[in-house]
């Protein structure tokens, strides 16, 4: 016998332990290229210079929606909301004022409504 071949008495069989652990193993090592991957790509998409569609409106008094200010080009929603919770502490206004990020906002003329946005969200 050379060592491929079975030994009298044996039946063929489909099932074979050292098949299985290789499939296995296959099948760990796609699942962690393809979580890599996904990772990756998502931590990228939004740490580049491209401007995005996101407006920050901070409010400094929440009863008093005239006095505001507007910064726009954020990537995402997240990085919108974050940033405005961020700047709303700098600016030592984080429990009188409020924020909303506005989606592909344009100035509107009430000077008592900060943008028309197609959506608004807190």
């Amino acid at each position: 016998m050379t060592g491929h071949e079975r030994p009298p008495g044996q039946s063929a069989s489909w099932f074979s332990w050292r098949g299985l652990g290789k499939l296995v193993v296959g099948v760990l090592i796609g699942a962690g290229i393809l979580w890599t991957a996904t990772t990756l790509f998502l931590l990228f998409v939004g740490f580049n210079d491209a401007p995005g569609e996101w407006s920050m409106i901070i409010y400094y008094d929440r009863a008093d929606r005239t006095r505001f200010v507007v910064t726009p080009r954020f990537q995402t929603l997240a990085y919108c909301r974050q940033s405005a919770v961020d700047r709303m502490k700098e600016l030592g206004i984080d429990k009188t004022g409020d924020y909303e990020c506005g989606l592909r906002c344009e100035r509107g003329g009430d000077p008592h409504r900060a943008n028309i946005c197609e959506e608004a969200h807190k």
